[in-house]
């Protein structure tokens, strides 16, 4: 493997090394999810592309080691899985599939990691699809695409779990209304999808948005795309603004840290994104780098930078 051309690091000694080392790295086209879970699993979701020469991928190592505990790989339904979650107790995957332009519609999949059995819920609601919103990026252009005959439209992508296990949150990108459902609903196969669907319940009205996290307090955290930041919202649905910063081109994935710091990662979608929605090629995508990571201390105001 050539380290120039991995895309899955991990910071040590504050340099980065490809994760779980260089030779894996043919393993990784189109990395978009990754998650750490209780059991000390990172999780990474690699979904197929457009074209279809591939199926979707799931891997899970051991932290410490690097071990691949676990590979999946799904010729169906895991089109464009993005976000992942896992249950505390180790047992159930869930990933929000963003659907196409509505051509392929938005789902969850909520996969059983013992049995290797899923189910696709949703498929297709109001909840995980879009509105008619077009995305304006920090800089004001407009996201589309097809040379500007399409609005880049994109459904349920953010996902997160409340500490308590009883939520899960999650939101379309091009939406206005957050929403959650009951998580013991999801992870109960016995529960019918007319039960699931009836039980979708909206919390408030968000930015548009890409990733979700939550405190223990059950505040969910949310990327505004739009605004170059991070917005926050109350289990009552109330809404506030922490960060708004003109550096950030496109806030994407978020996540808490030690020590009361959230980080968050600047993808800047809209700078390189292909008119067809495949893969950029690697040198128009270097061309619009760096792409940042950024952190802010969750108990002080402001933004104190990179």
């Amino acid at each position: 493997g050539d380290e120039n051309s991995a895309s899955v690091f991990e910071l040590v000694d504050e340099e980065p090394r490809p994760f779980p080392d260089a030779d894996f790295q043919t393993n990784f086209r189109s990395t978009l999810g990754m998650l750490i879970d209780g059991q000390n699993r990172l999780w990474i979701i690699d979904p197929a592309t457009i074209d279809g020469s591939r199926d979707s991928a799931l891997f899970a190592f051991d932290v410490d080691g690097g071990e691949l505990l676990r590979e999946y790989r799904f010729e169906q339904d895991w089109d464009f899985a993005q976000d992942i979650q896992v249950t505390a107790d180790g047992r159930y995957l869930i990933s929000a599939d963003t659907g196409l332009f509505g051509f392929i519609p938005a789902k969850l999949l909520v996969l059983d990691i013992e049995s290797v059995e899923y189910r696709v819920l949703l498929k297709g609601h109001p909840s995980v699809g879009t509105e008619n919103w077009g995305i304006r990026g920090p800089d004001g252009e407009k996201t589309s695409v097809f040379f500007g005959l399409i609005d880049w439209q994109a459904g349920v992508d953010g996902i997160t779990i409340s500490p308590d296990q009883k939520w899960l949150y999650y939101g379309s990108i091009n939406h206005s209304q957050l929403y959650r459902l009951p998580l013991n609903l999801l992870t109960d196969p016995a529960v019918s999808e007319e039960d699931i669907e009836a039980a979708v319940k909206a919390v408030g009205v968000k930015p548009l948005s890409d990733g979700l996290s939550i405190d223990i307090e059950g505040n969910v955290y949310i990327t505004d795309i739009e605004n170059g930041g991070i917005a926050r919202m109350s289990p009552d649905g109330t809404l506030e603004t922490l960060v708004k910063d003109s550096r950030v081109r496109w806030a994407d994935g978020i996540s808490f840290g030690p020590d009361s710091w959230v980080y968050f990662t600047d993808s800047a979608i809209s700078a390189y994104l292909s008119q067809t929605g495949d893969p950029p090629d690697p040198a128009v995508h270097g061309q619009h780098g760096p792409y940042g990571i950024y952190r802010f201390r969750n108990d002080l105001p402001g933004f104190p930078g990179r």
